[in-house]
Protein backbone atom coordinates (compact mmCIF):
# COMPACT_ATOMS: atom_id res chain seq x y z
CA UNK A 1 0.00 0.00 0.00
CA UNK A 2 1.58 3.21 -1.01
CA UNK A 3 0.50 6.77 0.43
CA UNK A 4 1.09 9.98 -1.33
CA UNK A 5 0.62 13.11 -0.28
CA UNK A 6 2.33 16.49 -0.15
CA UNK A 7 2.90 18.53 3.30
CA UNK A 8 3.21 22.16 3.48
CA UNK A 9 5.29 23.18 6.17
CA UNK A 10 3.55 26.13 8.12
CA UNK A 11 2.85 27.51 11.28
CA UNK A 12 -0.71 25.89 11.74
CA UNK A 13 0.89 22.05 12.07
CA UNK A 14 -2.24 21.07 14.45
CA UNK A 15 -4.76 22.04 11.50
CA UNK A 16 -3.03 19.83 9.43
CA UNK A 17 -4.25 16.22 9.99
CA UNK A 18 -2.05 13.95 8.50
CA UNK A 19 -1.22 12.11 12.09
CA UNK A 20 -4.69 10.62 12.64
CA UNK A 21 -4.43 9.03 9.15
CA UNK A 22 -1.24 7.69 9.40
CA UNK A 23 -1.42 6.03 12.71
CA UNK A 24 -4.19 4.97 12.00
CA UNK A 25 -2.34 3.16 8.63
CA UNK A 26 0.75 2.03 11.51
CA UNK A 27 -1.96 -0.73 12.83
CA UNK A 28 -2.73 -2.47 10.64
CA UNK A 29 -0.39 -5.74 9.83
CA UNK A 30 0.16 -4.67 5.67
CA UNK A 31 3.13 -3.33 4.15
CA UNK A 32 2.77 0.34 3.41
CA UNK A 33 4.86 3.59 3.31
CA UNK A 34 4.76 7.18 2.96
CA UNK A 35 6.24 8.98 -0.02
CA UNK A 36 5.87 12.82 -0.20
CA UNK A 37 7.02 15.81 0.04
CA UNK A 38 8.64 16.85 3.74
CA UNK A 39 9.38 20.22 4.22
CA UNK A 40 12.93 19.05 5.93
CA UNK A 41 15.79 20.98 5.19
CA UNK A 42 19.28 19.77 4.04
CA UNK A 43 22.15 22.13 4.02
CA UNK A 44 25.17 21.12 2.68
CA UNK A 45 26.69 19.19 5.86
CA UNK A 46 24.61 16.43 4.59
CA UNK A 47 26.74 16.37 1.37
CA UNK A 48 30.24 16.07 3.85
CA UNK A 49 29.32 13.72 5.82
CA UNK A 50 26.29 15.28 8.90
CA UNK A 51 23.15 14.68 9.43
CA UNK A 52 20.56 16.00 8.31
CA UNK A 53 18.82 18.90 9.79
CA UNK A 54 15.31 18.81 10.75
CA UNK A 55 13.32 22.18 11.43
CA UNK A 56 11.78 22.87 14.65
CA UNK A 57 8.04 22.81 12.95
CA UNK A 58 9.05 18.86 11.83
CA UNK A 59 9.25 17.91 15.14
CA UNK A 60 5.63 16.60 15.21
CA UNK A 61 6.22 15.13 12.02
CA UNK A 62 9.39 13.56 13.17
CA UNK A 63 7.46 12.13 16.82
CA UNK A 64 4.91 10.84 14.44
CA UNK A 65 6.90 8.74 12.28
CA UNK A 66 8.64 7.39 15.52
CA UNK A 67 5.12 6.46 16.44
CA UNK A 68 4.11 4.90 13.30
CA UNK A 69 7.50 2.53 13.56
CA UNK A 70 8.55 4.20 9.90
CA UNK A 71 12.28 4.67 8.90
CA UNK A 72 13.33 5.91 5.70
CA UNK A 73 14.27 3.95 2.92
CA UNK A 74 17.32 4.31 1.17
CA UNK A 75 17.69 7.08 -1.66
CA UNK A 76 20.34 6.68 -4.37
CA UNK A 77 21.08 9.81 -6.19
CA UNK A 78 20.86 13.80 -5.78
CA UNK A 79 21.01 14.92 -2.51
CA UNK A 80 18.47 17.99 -3.43
CA UNK A 81 15.05 16.99 -4.68
CA UNK A 82 13.45 20.30 -5.17
CA UNK A 83 14.94 24.11 -6.50
CA UNK A 84 13.33 27.74 -6.60
CA UNK A 85 14.98 27.77 -9.68
CA UNK A 86 16.44 31.03 -9.39
CA UNK A 87 19.63 32.05 -11.20
CA UNK A 88 20.49 34.37 -8.69
CA UNK A 89 20.69 32.58 -4.91
CA UNK A 90 19.46 29.73 -5.67
CA UNK A 91 17.60 27.36 -3.24
CA UNK A 92 18.23 23.60 -3.13
CA UNK A 93 16.04 21.35 -0.46
CA UNK A 94 15.59 17.72 0.34
CA UNK A 95 12.03 17.58 0.03
CA UNK A 96 10.74 14.85 -0.92
CA UNK A 97 11.42 11.20 0.93
CA UNK A 98 9.91 7.73 1.09
CA UNK A 99 9.34 5.67 4.47
CA UNK A 100 7.98 2.40 5.06
CA UNK A 101 7.15 0.11 8.15
CA UNK A 102 8.54 -3.09 9.11
CA UNK A 103 6.47 -5.37 6.87
CA UNK A 104 7.64 -3.05 3.99
CA UNK A 105 10.83 -3.72 4.79
CA UNK A 106 10.44 -7.16 4.93
CA UNK A 107 8.93 -7.89 1.82
CA UNK A 108 11.19 -5.47 -0.13
CA UNK A 109 14.37 -5.70 1.78
CA UNK A 110 16.81 -4.71 -1.06
CA UNK A 111 14.89 -2.23 -2.36
CA UNK A 112 15.98 1.20 -3.45
CA UNK A 113 14.55 4.65 -4.08
CA UNK A 114 16.25 6.14 -7.01
CA UNK A 115 16.30 10.47 -7.24
CA UNK A 116 15.80 11.03 -11.34
CA UNK A 117 16.39 14.20 -12.91
CA UNK A 118 13.91 16.78 -12.99
CA UNK A 119 13.97 17.80 -15.90
CA UNK A 120 11.20 20.62 -17.07
CA UNK A 121 9.65 20.78 -13.08
CA UNK A 122 11.00 22.08 -9.86
CA UNK A 123 10.51 18.54 -8.08
CA UNK A 124 12.65 15.58 -9.05
CA UNK A 125 10.56 12.12 -9.32
CA UNK A 126 11.40 9.23 -7.34
CA UNK A 127 11.16 5.65 -8.23
CA UNK A 128 11.21 2.62 -6.12
CA UNK A 129 12.83 -0.09 -7.69
CA UNK A 130 11.96 -3.60 -7.03
CA UNK A 131 15.08 -5.79 -5.54
CA UNK A 132 16.90 -7.53 -7.58
CA UNK A 133 17.66 -11.06 -7.25
CA UNK A 134 20.57 -11.71 -4.92
CA UNK A 135 23.31 -14.19 -5.26
CA UNK A 136 23.17 -16.43 -2.36
CA UNK A 137 26.09 -16.26 -0.80
CA UNK A 138 27.76 -17.89 2.76
CA UNK A 139 27.92 -15.66 5.70
CA UNK A 140 30.46 -15.94 7.95
CA UNK A 141 30.15 -17.46 11.31
CA UNK A 142 28.55 -14.88 13.86
CA UNK A 143 28.26 -15.86 17.59
CA UNK A 144 24.71 -14.31 19.09
CA UNK A 145 24.50 -14.22 22.79
CA UNK A 146 21.28 -15.80 23.21
CA UNK A 147 23.22 -19.18 22.14
CA UNK A 148 24.64 -19.15 26.08
CA UNK A 149 21.30 -20.47 27.53
CA UNK A 150 20.53 -22.37 24.51
CA UNK A 151 20.75 -26.34 26.36
CA UNK A 152 23.70 -27.83 25.16
CA UNK A 153 25.97 -24.81 24.81
CA UNK A 154 28.51 -25.66 27.31
CA UNK A 155 29.07 -28.50 26.53
CA UNK A 156 29.63 -28.34 22.62
CA UNK A 157 32.49 -25.61 24.01
CA UNK A 158 33.98 -28.10 26.30
CA UNK A 159 33.45 -30.65 23.14
CA UNK A 160 35.44 -28.64 20.96
CA UNK A 161 37.52 -27.19 23.46
CA UNK A 162 39.32 -30.81 24.43
CA UNK A 163 40.40 -31.27 21.22
CA UNK A 164 44.15 -32.84 21.31
CA UNK A 165 46.16 -30.00 18.83
CA UNK A 166 50.52 -29.08 18.08
CA UNK A 167 51.72 -26.38 18.02
CA UNK A 168 52.37 -22.61 19.72
CA UNK A 169 49.64 -21.13 22.13
CA UNK A 170 47.68 -19.44 19.43
CA UNK A 171 47.62 -21.95 17.00
CA UNK A 172 45.86 -24.64 19.54
CA UNK A 173 43.75 -21.08 20.17
CA UNK A 174 42.96 -21.29 16.98
CA UNK A 175 42.50 -24.81 15.96
CA UNK A 176 39.69 -25.15 18.98
CA UNK A 177 37.94 -22.28 18.09
CA UNK A 178 37.85 -23.04 14.19
CA UNK A 179 35.82 -26.38 15.87
CA UNK A 180 33.95 -24.71 17.85
CA UNK A 181 32.65 -22.82 15.43
CA UNK A 182 31.43 -25.59 13.57
CA UNK A 183 29.81 -27.44 16.81
CA UNK A 184 27.97 -24.25 17.47
CA UNK A 185 26.31 -23.90 13.66
CA UNK A 186 25.18 -27.42 14.08
CA UNK A 187 23.54 -26.60 17.79
CA UNK A 188 22.03 -23.46 16.20
CA UNK A 189 20.35 -25.35 13.47
CA UNK A 190 19.22 -27.95 15.94
CA UNK A 191 17.61 -25.16 18.24
CA UNK A 192 15.68 -23.80 15.30
CA UNK A 193 14.52 -19.83 13.78
CA UNK A 194 14.14 -17.96 16.68
CA UNK A 195 11.11 -16.26 15.51
CA UNK A 196 9.42 -19.78 14.53
CA UNK A 197 10.18 -20.88 18.48
CA UNK A 198 8.02 -17.60 19.83
CA UNK A 199 5.50 -18.25 16.91
CA UNK A 200 5.46 -22.22 17.65
CA UNK A 201 5.17 -21.44 21.39
CA UNK A 202 2.47 -19.16 21.32
CA UNK A 203 0.37 -21.34 19.09
CA UNK A 204 1.21 -24.05 22.30
CA UNK A 205 -0.05 -22.00 24.98
CA UNK A 206 -3.32 -20.85 23.22
CA UNK A 207 -3.91 -24.23 22.32
CA UNK A 208 -3.76 -25.62 26.10
CA UNK A 209 -5.47 -22.37 27.73
CA UNK A 210 -8.54 -23.24 25.15
CA UNK A 211 -8.53 -26.07 26.14
CA UNK A 212 -8.81 -25.28 30.30
CA UNK A 213 -11.61 -23.04 29.56
CA UNK A 214 -13.76 -26.65 29.92
CA UNK A 215 -11.15 -28.52 31.84
CA UNK A 216 -9.50 -27.20 35.08
CA UNK A 217 -7.50 -30.17 35.65
CA UNK A 218 -4.54 -29.72 38.03
CA UNK A 219 -2.27 -31.03 35.35
CA UNK A 220 -3.03 -28.68 32.92
CA UNK A 221 -2.35 -26.03 35.18
CA UNK A 222 1.36 -27.18 35.58
CA UNK A 223 1.70 -27.22 31.92
CA UNK A 224 -0.02 -24.16 31.70
CA UNK A 225 3.32 -22.78 33.61
CA UNK A 226 5.38 -24.64 31.68
CA UNK A 227 4.34 -23.74 28.04
CA UNK A 228 4.48 -19.66 29.84
CA UNK A 229 8.08 -20.16 30.71
CA UNK A 230 8.92 -21.84 27.40
CA UNK A 231 7.39 -18.52 25.49
CA UNK A 232 9.27 -16.04 28.25
CA UNK A 233 12.45 -17.88 27.16
CA UNK A 234 11.74 -17.55 23.38
CA UNK A 235 10.47 -13.91 23.64
CA UNK A 236 14.12 -13.38 25.64
CA UNK A 237 16.48 -14.92 22.90
CA UNK A 238 14.43 -12.96 19.97
CA UNK A 239 14.50 -10.06 21.83
CA UNK A 240 18.17 -10.46 22.70
CA UNK A 241 18.89 -11.47 18.43
CA UNK A 242 17.61 -8.83 17.56
CA UNK A 243 18.73 -6.19 19.94
CA UNK A 244 22.41 -7.79 18.66
CA UNK A 245 21.45 -6.95 15.26
CA UNK A 246 20.14 -4.20 15.53
CA UNK A 247 23.04 -2.22 17.17
CA UNK A 248 20.91 0.16 19.17
CA UNK A 249 22.53 1.81 22.19
CA UNK A 250 20.65 3.72 23.91
CA UNK A 251 17.71 1.78 24.54
CA UNK A 252 17.65 0.36 28.48
CA UNK A 253 15.70 -2.00 30.00
CA UNK A 254 12.03 -2.57 30.31
CA UNK A 255 9.26 -4.23 28.45
CA UNK A 256 10.02 -6.12 25.67
CA UNK A 257 11.21 -4.47 22.25
CA UNK A 258 10.97 -7.68 19.92
CA UNK A 259 9.09 -5.29 17.44
CA UNK A 260 10.98 -2.27 17.84
CA UNK A 261 14.64 -4.07 17.12
CA UNK A 262 13.10 -5.78 14.50
CA UNK A 263 12.06 -2.85 12.54
CA UNK A 264 15.47 -1.04 12.95
CA UNK A 265 17.40 -4.75 12.19
CA UNK A 266 15.61 -4.33 8.82
CA UNK A 267 15.69 -0.69 8.34
CA UNK A 268 19.94 -1.14 8.91
CA UNK A 269 19.57 -3.93 7.01
CA UNK A 270 18.25 -1.58 4.31
CA UNK A 271 20.84 1.38 4.31
CA UNK A 272 23.67 -0.65 4.48
CA UNK A 273 23.49 -3.38 1.86
CA UNK A 274 25.49 -2.02 -0.63
CA UNK A 275 24.38 -2.87 -4.24
CA UNK A 276 25.46 0.10 -6.59
CA UNK A 277 28.70 0.95 -7.31
CA UNK A 278 30.85 3.05 -9.42
CA UNK A 279 34.00 1.44 -11.01
CA UNK A 280 36.98 3.39 -12.46
CA UNK A 281 35.42 4.44 -15.40
CA UNK A 282 32.53 6.26 -14.04
CA UNK A 283 30.12 3.48 -14.54
CA UNK A 284 27.53 1.82 -12.29
CA UNK A 285 27.69 -1.49 -11.40
CA UNK A 286 24.83 -3.81 -9.75
CA UNK A 287 24.80 -6.75 -7.66
CA UNK A 288 26.93 -8.44 -5.06
CA UNK A 289 29.33 -10.27 -6.77
CA UNK A 290 30.47 -7.00 -9.57
CA UNK A 291 30.14 -4.51 -6.41
CA UNK A 292 32.60 -6.70 -3.99
CA UNK A 293 35.11 -6.81 -7.69
CA UNK A 294 35.19 -3.06 -7.30
CA UNK A 295 36.02 -2.88 -3.83
CA UNK A 296 38.34 -5.04 -3.94
CA UNK A 297 40.17 -3.46 -6.73
CA UNK A 298 40.15 -0.16 -5.08
CA UNK A 299 41.61 -1.60 -1.79
CA UNK A 300 44.73 -3.00 -3.64
CA UNK A 301 45.34 0.38 -5.67
CA UNK A 302 44.92 2.25 -2.25
CA UNK A 303 46.68 -0.21 -0.05
CA UNK A 304 49.11 -2.31 -2.19
CA UNK A 305 51.08 0.72 -3.55
CA UNK A 306 54.62 1.67 -2.59
CA UNK A 307 55.58 4.08 -0.71
CA UNK A 308 58.86 5.55 -0.16
CA UNK A 309 59.90 6.51 3.61
CA UNK A 310 62.51 9.07 4.04
CA UNK A 311 64.61 8.10 7.16
CA UNK A 312 64.62 10.09 9.95
CA UNK A 313 68.01 11.11 12.45
CA UNK A 314 66.41 10.09 15.73
CA UNK A 315 69.54 12.07 16.95
CA UNK A 316 68.64 15.38 16.00
CA UNK A 317 65.12 14.77 17.64
CA UNK A 318 64.40 16.45 20.81
CA UNK A 319 62.13 14.27 22.83
CA UNK A 320 61.83 12.81 26.18
CA UNK A 321 63.12 9.88 27.57
CA UNK A 322 60.97 7.44 30.58
CA UNK A 323 62.78 6.36 33.58
CA UNK A 324 63.60 3.54 35.06
CA UNK A 325 60.50 3.24 37.19
CA UNK A 326 58.11 3.88 34.01
CA UNK A 327 60.40 1.37 31.83
CA UNK A 328 59.55 -1.45 34.57
CA UNK A 329 55.87 -0.15 34.72
CA UNK A 330 55.63 -0.99 31.05
CA UNK A 331 57.23 -4.59 31.14
CA UNK A 332 55.69 -5.74 33.89
CA UNK A 333 54.86 -9.29 33.25
CA UNK A 334 51.03 -9.82 32.37
CA UNK A 335 49.11 -12.61 34.38
CA UNK A 336 45.87 -14.53 33.78
CA UNK A 337 43.89 -11.74 36.48
CA UNK A 338 44.37 -8.96 34.75
CA UNK A 339 43.67 -10.08 30.83
CA UNK A 340 40.24 -11.44 32.63
CA UNK A 341 39.46 -7.96 33.89
CA UNK A 342 40.41 -6.05 30.91
CA UNK A 343 38.00 -8.18 29.27
CA UNK A 344 35.33 -7.44 31.27
CA UNK A 345 36.12 -3.71 31.19
CA UNK A 346 35.95 -4.53 27.36
CA UNK A 347 32.58 -2.72 25.43
CA UNK A 348 29.45 -5.08 25.07
CA UNK A 349 27.54 -6.01 21.90
CA UNK A 350 30.34 -4.59 19.44
CA UNK A 351 30.54 -6.39 16.24
CA UNK A 352 32.80 -9.12 15.96
CA UNK A 353 36.13 -9.71 14.07
CA UNK A 354 37.40 -12.56 11.70
CA UNK A 355 36.98 -15.30 13.69
CA UNK A 356 33.41 -14.15 14.62
CA UNK A 357 33.10 -14.17 18.20
CA UNK A 358 32.54 -11.03 20.58
CA UNK A 359 33.61 -10.59 24.34
CA UNK A 360 30.38 -12.33 25.71
CA UNK A 361 31.29 -15.93 24.42
CA UNK A 362 34.29 -15.58 26.32
CA UNK A 363 32.96 -14.61 29.03
CA UNK A 364 30.36 -17.06 29.59
CA UNK A 365 32.92 -19.45 28.65
CA UNK A 366 36.09 -18.53 30.58
CA UNK A 367 36.48 -21.57 32.58
CA UNK A 368 37.06 -23.50 28.96
CA UNK A 369 38.61 -21.00 26.77
CA UNK A 370 40.09 -19.28 29.66
CA UNK A 371 43.25 -20.61 29.69
CA UNK A 372 44.31 -20.79 26.21
CA UNK A 373 43.18 -17.40 25.79
CA UNK A 374 45.32 -16.08 28.13
CA UNK A 375 48.39 -18.14 27.24
CA UNK A 376 48.09 -17.09 23.51
CA UNK A 377 48.04 -13.14 25.43
CA UNK A 378 50.69 -13.46 27.49
CA UNK A 379 53.00 -15.17 25.08
CA UNK A 380 52.73 -12.30 23.25
CA UNK A 381 53.96 -9.95 25.94
CA UNK A 382 56.91 -12.39 26.50
CA UNK A 383 58.12 -12.80 23.14
CA UNK A 384 57.03 -9.76 21.18
CA UNK A 385 55.46 -11.58 18.30
CA UNK A 386 52.12 -11.00 16.89
CA UNK A 387 50.80 -13.64 14.86
CA UNK A 388 49.03 -12.40 11.56
CA UNK A 389 46.00 -14.35 12.62
CA UNK A 390 45.60 -12.30 15.73
CA UNK A 391 46.09 -8.88 13.88
CA UNK A 392 43.78 -10.06 10.82
CA UNK A 393 40.45 -7.79 11.05
CA UNK A 394 37.45 -7.41 8.56
CA UNK A 395 36.69 -4.23 7.14
CA UNK A 396 33.36 -2.61 7.26
CA UNK A 397 32.42 -0.13 4.68
CA UNK A 398 30.32 2.87 6.38
CA UNK A 399 28.73 5.83 4.15
CA UNK A 400 29.91 9.31 4.91
CA UNK A 401 26.95 10.32 2.45
CA UNK A 402 23.57 9.19 2.11
CA UNK A 403 23.09 7.51 -1.55
CA UNK A 404 27.03 6.57 -1.75
CA UNK A 405 27.93 5.14 -4.82
CA UNK A 406 31.40 5.81 -4.92
CA UNK A 407 34.04 3.91 -3.01
CA UNK A 408 35.32 7.27 -1.47
CA UNK A 409 32.17 7.46 0.37
CA UNK A 410 32.76 5.26 2.28
CA UNK A 411 34.98 4.84 5.23
CA UNK A 412 36.46 1.55 5.91
CA UNK A 413 36.18 0.69 9.68
CA UNK A 414 38.58 -2.66 10.92
CA UNK A 415 36.75 -4.80 12.78
CA UNK A 416 39.34 -6.29 15.11
CA UNK A 417 39.58 -9.58 17.13
CA UNK A 418 39.00 -9.18 20.74
CA UNK A 419 42.15 -11.17 21.35
CA UNK A 420 43.87 -7.97 19.74
CA UNK A 421 41.76 -5.47 21.42
CA UNK A 422 42.61 -7.26 24.91
CA UNK A 423 46.14 -6.67 24.07
CA UNK A 424 45.84 -3.01 23.12
CA UNK A 425 43.63 -2.47 25.65
CA UNK A 426 46.68 -3.66 28.23
CA UNK A 427 49.05 -1.78 26.11
CA UNK A 428 46.77 1.50 26.30
CA UNK A 429 46.58 1.33 30.22
CA UNK A 430 49.42 1.33 30.78
CA UNK A 431 51.45 4.01 28.20
CA UNK A 432 48.10 5.85 29.71
CA UNK A 433 49.90 6.11 33.31
CA UNK A 434 53.38 8.01 31.36
CA UNK A 435 52.27 9.73 28.84
CA UNK A 436 51.61 13.19 30.71
CA UNK A 437 55.27 12.88 31.73
CA UNK A 438 56.29 12.01 28.09
CA UNK A 439 54.23 13.85 26.11
CA UNK A 440 55.00 17.61 25.32
CA UNK A 441 52.55 20.43 26.89
CA UNK A 442 52.14 21.84 23.40
CA UNK A 443 50.34 18.41 22.95
CA UNK A 444 46.90 19.50 24.10
CA UNK A 445 44.71 16.70 22.67
CA UNK A 446 44.04 12.94 23.64
CA UNK A 447 46.02 13.55 27.33
CA UNK A 448 43.38 13.51 30.39
CA UNK A 449 43.17 16.92 31.99
CA UNK A 450 43.77 18.62 28.65
CA UNK A 451 41.64 20.32 26.13
CA UNK A 452 41.97 20.50 22.34
CA UNK A 453 40.71 23.74 22.55
CA UNK A 454 43.47 25.24 25.21
CA UNK A 455 45.87 26.20 22.41
CA UNK A 456 43.02 27.73 20.43
CA UNK A 457 42.47 29.91 23.48
CA UNK A 458 46.17 30.63 24.66
CA UNK A 459 46.40 31.59 20.65
CA UNK A 460 43.39 34.15 21.30
CA UNK A 461 45.00 35.46 24.25
CA UNK A 462 48.24 36.21 23.03
CA UNK A 463 46.87 38.05 19.97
Amino acid sequence: MLVSFVYAHNDAIDQVPLWDYSLTLSTTTSPWCLLGDFNCEVNLSEISGGREHWTPGMQVFKDCLASCGLDKVRTMGDNFTWTNKRIINPVFKCLDRMFANGVWFNLFTEGNVFVKPRGLMDHNALLFEEPMQLQKISKPFQFFNYMVDVPGFHATVDKSWSLICSGSCYAKFASKLKETKVLLRQLNRAHGNVSSNVLTARANLAHLQVTMLNNQDPSLLSLDKDLINVLNLALAEEESLYLQKSRVKWMGLGDGNNSFFHKKYKANWNHNKILVLEDDSGTLVHGQQLCANVAIHYFKNLLGMEVTHTAIDLESVDYKVTTETQATLLSVAVNDALIFNTLKKMKKNKAPGPYGVNVEFFLATWNTTGPDFCASIRCFFDTGFLPSGINSTLISLIPKVDSSTRMADFLPISLCTVMYKCISKIIASRLKLIMPTVIDIAQSAFIPGRSISDNILLAQELF
